[in-house]
């Protein structure tokens, strides 16, 4: 969505757990959802009721509304010990869902979404919810669940036929600017670039084409290092999290006490890592 004249943005709506746009693209009206929706059902509700409603006022368009829903389809996308599993509230979701005319698409990747930090429960509250016409503008095939971070949610996003999204930006962050090395770098950098001819347009986006590419591998080989103990910790808190999916019935007490170690690692090293950028 960062490329100029992408999406012509018509208006904004919110409401408690939700935002969303009104977007014009490339002639198609659109309405585009992202929800953080609460853990009490009575607030759920409340979100389902107004997106509905919402549904209902803007019936010409394409919707496509994902996040995170705190709720399941069915059984089987949450296990772990002591899960309730609320047979109303997963008919309402799902009543909900065939309301709004939309479709949840099948999974690739892991199989659950959030676990909790002690790796004795786990569910798929994470998706996106589409409705026809857009699965079959965009050419959709699937949702995508990724390997989780620091964060206790996987990554989630869709698949289909690639689109021309426009370059990517150059991404520059706060602790970049916290290493001594990264400002000298960066000067260098851009200095080394001033043999670029051309009209302007054409030398900034080369120089900055080029510097992107100078900034990753600095960031691999020299940055990189403070990240590899985070990176390492984070890797085997994945493997433990397939572990927890691949264990038929309760999940045993010797995975959850590793994956609760593995946690407090992962914690200690991303701690670490920002105090020697303070």
């Amino acid at each position: 969505m960062w490329k100029v004249g992408l999406f012509e943005v018509i208006f904004s709506f919110v409401g408690d757990g939700f935002l969303g746009l009104s977007v014009n693209w490339q002639g198609k009206m659109m309405y585009l959802v992202n929800v953080y929706a609460s853990c009490f059902l009575d607030k759920k509700k409340e979100m389902w009721n107004k997106l509905r409603e919402l549904r209902n006022n803007f019936q010409e368009g394409e919707w496509c509304v994902g996040g995170d829903f705190n709720a399941v389809c069915d059984k089987g996308e949450r296990k772990g010990e002591r899960v309730q599993m609320d047979g109303g509230e997963i008919q309402e979701f799902n009543e909900f869902i065939s309301s709004m005319e939309m479709i949840d698409l099948s999974v690739l990747g892991n199989r659950f979404t959030w676990f909790n930090q002690a790796g004795s429960t786990c569910s798929r509250l994470d998706k996106f919810l589409i409705s026809e016409g857009l699965v079959d503008l965009w050419e959709i095939d699937r949702q995508v669940v990724g390997e989780r971070s620091v964060s206790d949610h996987c990554p989630i996003w869709l698949n289909g036929m690639v689109k021309d999204w426009g370059p990517k930006p150059i991404k520059l962050f706060k602790c970049w600017f916290n290493h001594d090395g990264f400002r000298p770098f960066l000067e260098e950098g851009w200095k080394s670039l001033d043999n670029i001819r051309g009209k302007p347009g054409f030398v900034l986006k080369e120089k900055l084409s080029k510097l992107k590419a100078m900034i990753r591998k600095w960031n691999k080989e020299d940055f990189g290092v403070v990240d590899l103990e985070v990176n390492s910790a984070i890797d085997n808190l994945n493997k433990l999290d397939s572990m927890v999916v691949d264990v038929k019935g309760v999940i045993n007490t010797d995975i959850a006490e590793a994956r609760s170690v593995a946690s407090k690692s992962m914690w200690d090293a991303v701690n670490n890592r920002e105090s020697m950028l303070k």
